[in-house]
């Protein structure tokens, strides 16, 4: 990307950067992000914000199991990642080919080895693979495939508009991934990038963020679901080095391939 660019030309031009977790990684690994913790980071949850006071958390993707309620009842549908083995579904779930980041918190949770041996009997259920979340959701909605791995937001928008999904809130974990915001290390004009990383981590800042459709970090705005997020076992996947993030994606190509890129 345009930061990976400029760090190999020895230029880097950005004061305030929002990324995503496998490249905020690559920032904070590589020192090019300075120490500073905005004033909201003190209640927000452990995984959302770094010990180390890099960064904090922005805005979230929850990764659900969605369903089409024509096809598959409340009762019926899974329960747990576990559930999606069960022979009668599959070929019937759809995933997007780089879900790097959904395996990399089974990881987290189960351990190595669990994750790994779970996502090989995954990768013998015929899994539908599908580019983009969105996608996904729609196709869902369409009725092509009754289950998939899907943003929560994305759910709650179509069930506000009338369409038949849900999704499944009591899988172990519901992995998150996080959109981190630095502030450069050698920023030009450190003191307004402070300001900004202050206001858009606060209630007001994350309430903008929340009308833009997106789920903000912040743990006491109300997102106006049927779920308590509280109540949902969340899992922030790791800020990792650059090393660690491709060792995860060359095992996820190993467990998925040729399926999965």
């Amino acid at each position: 990307n345009k930061i990976q660019t400029e760090t190999r030309a020895g230029k880097v031009f950005f004061d305030v950067v929002a990324v995503n977790a496998f490249e905020a990684g690559f920032i904070k690994t590589n020192q090019l992000a300075q120490r500073y913790v905005p004033p909201s980071a003190k209640i927000y949850r452990k995984g959302f914000v770094d010990p180390e006071g890099y960064w904090t958390d922005i805005y979230d993707n929850y990764y659900v199991l969605g369903y089409n309620t024509r096809l598959v009842t409340e009762a019926d549908a899974p329960r747990s990642w576990q559930d999606l083995l069960n022979a009668k579904w599959k070929g019937k779930f759809a995933m997007d080919p780089e879900d790097h980041a959904w395996y990399l918190a089974l990881q987290e949770t189960w351990g190595k080895d669990k994750a790994e041996q779970y996502g090989r009997a995954l990768a013998g259920q015929g899994i539908q693979w599908r580019k983009g979340h969105t996608l996904i959701a729609q196709l869902l909605t369409a009725g092509e495939f009754p289950l998939g791995l899907v943003y929560a937001h994305r759910m709650e928008e179509l069930k506000q508009k009338g369409a038949p999904v849900d999704w499944v809130t009591t899988t172990d974990p519901i992995p998150v991934e996080v959109h981190p915001i630095l502030i450069a290390a050698k920023a030009q004009n450190v003191n307004a990038a402070r300001l900004f990383v202050e206001f858009v981590t606060s209630r007001e800042g994350q309430a903008l963020i929340k009308e833009f459709g997106r789920i903000p970090a912040h743990p006491e705005l109300p997102l106006g679901w049927s779920v308590n997020p509280k109540q949902l076992k969340l899992h922030g996947v790791g800020v990792i080095g650059p090393d660690r993030a491709s060792q995860v994606i060359k095992e996820w190509r190993e467990i998925f391939s040729p399926m999965g890129s």
